[in-house]
């Protein structure tokens, strides 16, 4: 149950916590209060962890049982399913057992359960199955993904049915509020886009969006506007503050009651739009920033940002390893660290307009300076033409906000003037079609970017230093950041020609489905099934990352119905000959016909039993998908069996 990062996540609250008395009391007996706060800090990230409480459901798993379950978050649709999160209820037996848990439900699509909101209960049959770990080279870890948000295992049912709900309940509320909202959003009959992007800037419903958009505001360096987070609560921040009369040139202090209702307005959004994890960390964040503005000492920014931090993590040390944690807490302390330099790189600008065009300019490019070693590392990618997006996208989000937020409070009263839905819907087509143009315009994302781990904490230490040498004249950060460079040149360099010399073959573990990965050197040769090869997000999901992890940069493509030799490699009739590996290709009883041909390895590509007799000293390798009754009789059949669904992918060197 142990891990890293649990480790890890005890290790910064023990820390954080052991600063915090530090900084406060007058005692400086530094072992005493490590030993001390080091077990309260273990206890806090255990107690975190709802797998040592003794009803958790963990203990149901691989077992049909019937439960009961409220829901969470609003439903989403996948490709084929409902899928549902879950706060486990109750095992329903004759007497209900009170279990505990998050879990993912899956389900068949109706448009009734799709109906259900945040708070509805749920009875459903099925068996409980934990989340598998990644069976692929690089795949994502979806797994650990889960894991960190306290789910643990998942279920699909087609016995699934609502509870009726009576009472108040604050989360339902304000998701019946969200979705009274959005039909008002709906009655401006704005273009599919151009209603999913009001949509998700507005209330948050961002899984409306659609792939092609979201890869348009990803690609053009402005995903961050469709994520309510810093940048609405910040603007919300600002509308309320006009409109209370708050003077921010007086001292807070005066304006303490309308601060107050200020934040208690910020919150009041971040609940309309579902708490989730950005929107709650931009709100902890404000009101950190207005209580330390409303203190007699005033802090540094940096002291309550840091501070907001620290109270989130104390509530769940797992927000660390959270990525919108991370980019969040990046951009803004990369914002207030770095912003001034790169502003004050030019002189004061006379003219007001082309001064706030270049602070927008600077803003976006500290942000991203700040956030692109984590951007490269979890998403792969680098947005080039960020700045040009920014320019046009902020303020527009500002304008959207406004206009927004008044055209939702003039929708609760009566229904809007043509002429003021004509309005938003321009400013809104004006954002979506300006995104689109940045990204399709050439080159405008670096794509396969691959770094581990220690390369994303040398490149963040190597920003920082950098701006430390050059705009505070620090020796010390000229002479690390240098040394830093040389090293990681010296790091990829290395790495380059070990990729260079690699040649193998990779048998991937996918559901159901037959890719085969042949390396040589920074050249590969990938033969899968059609409909993979037609699938872009199962190809990104178990096949691109390792492909970018290993520098490829040359991939052909065959559909393996139709493939065909090449110079590397000789593909006829089903047998694969490739380095010294002659590969068998089984998908039907009649292929023991080809055993003939002294195969080294056969694949077993179909739930087929093998036959009487088998080549003498030959690997079997099943594919993923093959049912387990089969896989057993293989393995009676010889004791040469690689199965991928139970061991993950097979590589086999030259």
């Amino acid at each position: 149950m142990f891990s890293i990062e649990f480790a890890f996540a005890s290790l910064l609250v023990c820390a954080a916590i052991l600063l915090l008395l530090i900084f406060f009391s007058r005692t400086r007996n530094l072992a005493f209060y490590f030993l001390l706060f080091a077990f309260l800090g273990i206890a806090l990230s255990g107690w975190q962890d709802e797998r040592f409480k003794k009803d958790h459901y963990s203990r149901l798993t691989n077992k049909e049982f019937l439960f009961s379950a409220r829901l969470t978050n609003p439903p989403s649709f996948t490709k084929k399913s409902l899928r549902f999160e879950l706060e486990m209820l109750n095992l329903q037996n004759e007497t209900p057992i009170p279990i505990h848990g998050k879990i993912l439900l899956y389900t068949v699509p109706d448009s009734a359960l799709a109906k259900l909101l945040p708070g509805d209960i749920l009875l459903f049959e099925g068996k409980l199955n934990l989340i598998s770990p990644p069976q692929n080279p690089y795949e994502f870890d979806y797994k650990n993904y889960l894991n960190l948000h306290q789910i643990y295992a998942q279920c699909y049912s087609t016995r699934v049915k609502s509870v009726p709900q009576n009472g108040f309940s604050i989360g339902r509320t304000m998701a019946k509020t969200r979705a009274q909202l959005f039909g008002y959003i709906r009655a401006m009959h704005l273009k599919p886009e151009e209603e999913s992007v009001a949509a998700a800037l507005l209330l948050g419903y961002r899984h409306l969006l659609s792939d092609e958009t979201q890869q348009a505001f990803s690609g053009a360096g402005a995903m961050h506007v469709l994520a309510v987070s810093g940048l609405h609560v910040g603007i919300l921040y600002i509308i309320t503050s006009m409109l209370l009369g708050i003077d921010r040139k007086k001292p807070q202090r005066s304006n303490w009651k309308k601060v107050v209702l200020a934040i208690s307005i910020v919150w009041l959004y971040a609940t309309l739009t579902g708490l989730s994890p950005s929107v709650t960390r931009a709100a902890v964040m404000f009101t950190f920033i207005a209580a330390g503005n409303l203190a007699k000492r005033k802090p540094a920014i940096i002291q309550m940002i840091i501070g907001s931090a620290i109270f989130l993590l104390a509530y769940n040390p797992n927000y660390l390893f959270d990525v919108g944690f991370q980019l969040s807490y990046s951009a803004v302390f990369g914002i207030v660290y770095l912003q001034s330099g790169f502003y004050n790189l030019l002189p004061k600008l006379r003219f007001w307009l082309v001064d706030q065009i270049w602070k927008i300019t600077t803003v976006s490019i500290a942000a991203q300076a700040a956030t692109f070693p984590l951007s490269v590392y979890y998403f792969h990618q680098f947005p080039l033409f960020f700045i040009v997006s920014n320019l046009i996208v902020i303020p527009l989000a500002w304008l959207l906000m406004y206009f927004g937020i008044f055209m939702l409070a003039v929708s609760v009263f009566m229904v809007p003037p043509a002429w003021l839905i004509w309005i938003f819907q321009s400013l809104l087509g004006l954002m979506t079609q300006s995104v689109h143009l940045v990204e399709n315009l050439p080159h405008a994302v670096l794509q396969g970017l691959h770094w581990s781990r220690f390369d994303l904490v040398l490149i963040t230490l190597l920003v920082y230093l950098f701006a430390d040498a050059f705009w505070k004249k620090k020796k010390w950060a000229l002479i690390s950041s240098v040394a830093i460079a040389a090293f990681l040149s010296l790091k990829f360099s290395a790495e380059a020609i070990q990729n260079t010399a690699k040649q193998e073959i990779t048998f991937y573990s996918i559901p159901k489905k037959t890719a085969i990965e042949i390396r040589l050197g920074t050249d590969a040769i990938l033969l899968a099934d059609s409909m993979l090869l037609q699938d872009k997000d199962a190809m990104l999901f178990f096949i691109r990352h390792n492909l970018w992890a290993g520098s490829i940069s040359n991939t052909l493509e065959f559909e393996l119905e139709k493939a065909s030799s090449s110079a590397y490699h000789r593909y006829k009739n089903g047998v694969l000959d490739v380095f010294s590996h002659r590969i068998l290709l089984y998908s039907e009883p009649i292929d023991s016909l080809k055993f003939s041909l002294n195969p080294t390895h056969i694949f077993v590509t179909r739930s087929i039993i093998p036959p009487k007799y088998l080549p003498h000293n030959c690997m079997v390798i099943l594919q993923k998908g093959v049912n387990q009754k089969t896989v057993q009789v293989w393995k009676s059949k010889t004791e040469n069996v690689y199965a991928l669904a139970e061991e993950g992918a097979l590589i086999l060197q030259k």
